[in-house]
């Protein structure tokens, strides 16, 4: 598994609703929770949902507080 961190407003343009994704968290500097997917891509970062429960969180992530995870 491979995480790659959007570090620019091009790669917003690369990742599309439904892609699965880690979050960096505001609780603890440095880290990252996995088990989210993009619910909506908007113009400045994205609207996220947990994977298991598929609710959607309130706030919006900027790119550098998302990361893509690509399984492989």
């Amino acid at each position: 598994m491979m995480q790659r961190p959007f570090d620019s407003a091009a790669r917003l343009e690369e990742v599309r609703a439904g892609a699965v994704v880690e979050v960096r968290t505001r609780y603890q500097a440095g880290q990252w929770a996995p088990g989210y997917q993009v619910a909506e891509v908007l113009d400045g970062g994205y609207r996220v949902m947990r994977r298991g429960s598929r609710e959607v969180l309130p706030e919006v992530f900027g790119p550098a507080d998302v990361r893509l995870v690509d399984d492989q």
